[in-house]
């Protein structure tokens, strides 16, 4: 017996041995890996700060033995803000930088959700809060309730690659008062990232949202997404595909004046990649349909393209641009320094021969296709062609072909050259002379479509009319016809062709 409790003893001292030795293994393995969470979250803020979204404020850390917490506050730079800065320039209001602060709960590995059931090793799990006053709670409180307007969580790997995942929920809003209705189903967005942030991947989703304005209207947002794969590559630009889609928009406006207006199939998606040290770019934009008061519009395709780019200079001119937004300039301001930035640091785009290219520009309008294609390319450019812009002419190639439906082209022009008289005949003018105008203009816009004809530098098919232009060796060519220009008619007068003069 007394054998027996001796065992049992062993075992249990053997036990509690094992199971302290755990907790101390266990103990040690978090403090190593809330080491490196402390780092990992240094690193995300360092990356937030280069983004040209945010300035960094400020940032402090406090860990602890099996948690820690990360305190952020980010100034949001003119990049995100101009559209709200511009309202209050029209409302005649000042300006104040929005600011944004939130505290991150980082809990360590090797197993920081082993309080869920979940057993998957990381270095941390981390839940971000957004940190509100108590007016900004205030006026959320009718949409999210007692819900945090936003959730983000981001799970950590020992190698630091890392997973977030953001979330905002949806909800169903209603003034008694006015009758307004917003009704928002909320977001769902991924983000998987490296540990040495060279590759990136988003997968985001926004379901919907409508807002009906009782009386004064509606307006409804479909289904919008967004994925996108990018990896840092030459001269450190990120490279890759990405695609954005909007299902339909819709709005129907009673108030001020009647409005009705919808959209569906829109799509962007862009490509970029390298060649050597140049970097080639793709971007192309579909629609499906666009209505505008009972007029129907689409189809609409646009495929651009940009070639040999000298990437190290795109690089250099997007982080001086980036430097310039977190400046605060004012709209002058900027204009000028970029302008400056681009003279100054842009010339080896121009040295490295450049190619541009719209494939295709496809609109189906109410009378008609509408197709345009062009090319640009500019090959052999010196830093002193800028001071010699006929010599620069000279290194251009370029080609466009162009076809619009003919009553297209009689009715923009029409109003275009009506608008005109209208505004040089200096005073008001009643119905009956707007009408005159209005014969007049359709009368010259007919005699000169006609004298393009006559000439051949336009050419009618069916009720299309197209041209083809071509610019080489700073010569122009329109439809095979060639055309003198102005500074070469005056070449031409002093510099006459040589004739015999001796007489026989």
């Amino acid at each position: 017996m007394e054998q027996q409790g001796f065992v049992v003893g062993t075992r249990v001292k053997y036990g509690l041995a094992a199971l302290a030795g755990s907790v101390v293994v266990y103990g040690g393995a978090s403090w190593w890996a809330g080491h490196g969470a402390e780092q990992a979250m240094a690193a995300q803020v360092q990356q937030l700060g280069k983004m040209p979204y945010f300035v960094v404020k400020s940032s402090s850390y406090k860990r602890g033995w099996f948690s820690a917490e990360q305190t952020v506050e980010l100034e949001l730079t003119d990049r995100l803000t101009w559209p709200y800065q511009a309202y209050l320039k029209f409302a005649d209001k000042p300006y104040t930088p929005i600011r944004i602060k939130y505290r991150n709960h980082v809990q360590h590995g090797p197993l920081p959700l082993l309080g869920r059931f979940n057993l998957r090793p990381l270095k941390a799990y981390v839940e971000t809060e957004l940190i509100l006053s108590a007016d900004a709670k205030k006026a959320l409180k009718p949409f999210f309730g007692e819900q945090p307007p936003i959730r983000i969580e981001n799970r950590i790997a020992f190698n630091n690659d890392g997973q977030m995942r953001i979330r905002m929920p949806a909800f169903d809003y209603q003034e008694a008062l006015s009758g307004v209705k917003l009704n928002w189903q909320g977001m769902d967005s991924g983000l998987t990232y490296s540990g040495d942030y060279t590759r990136y991947g988003v997968n985001s989703l926004l379901p919907g949202t409508l807002l009906d304005a009782a009386s004064k209207g509606q307006i409804e947002v479909g289904k919008i997404t967004l994925k996108t794969e990018s990896q840092r590559g030459v001269a450190g630009l990120m490279l890759g595909r990405g695609e954005a889609t909007l299902g339909k928009l819709t709005a129907g406006i009673k108030e001020p004046a009647p409005f009705k207006a919808g959209l569906t199939g829109l799509r962007y998606s862009y490509q970029s990649s390298a060649e050597g040290d140049f970097l080639n770019s793709d971007v192309q934009l579909d629609l499906a349909t666009l209505d505008l008061n009972g007029k129907h519009y689409g189809p609409a395709h646009m495929a651009f393209a940009a070639r040999h780019l000298h990437a190290p200079t795109v690089a250099r001119l997007e982080q001086l641009f980036l430097d310039m937004d977190k400046q605060g300039l004012s709209a002058q301001g900027a204009t000028d320094k970029a302008f400056e930035l681009v003279k100054k640091n842009g010339l080896p785009l121009l040295r490295h021969d450049p190619q541009l290219e719209l494939k295709q520009l496809n609109i189906t309008l109410p009378e008609g296709k509408v197709n345009v294609s062009g090319k640009l390319a500019l090959k052999g450019f010196q830093d002193t062609d800028l001071e010699q812009p006929l010599v620069m002419l000279e290194k251009i190639d370029a080609r466009a072909d162009i076809k619009l439906p003919k009553k297209v082209v009689e009715t923009y022009v029409r109003l275009l050259v009506r608008n005109i008289l209208i505004d040089r005949s200096g005073s008001e003018l009643n119905e009956e002379q707007v009408a005159n105008i209005d014969n007049l203009a359709q009368q010259l816009v007919q005699g000169q479509i006609a004298n393009l004809l006559e000439q051949k530098l336009i050419r009618a098919e069916g009720d299309i009319l197209a041209t083809s232009a071509v610019w080489h060796g700073g010569k122009l060519a329109v439809n095979e016809v060639n055309v003198t220009l102005p500074w070469q008619v005056k070449a031409t007068v002093e510099n006459p062709p040589e004739t015999d003069t001796k007489k026989p």
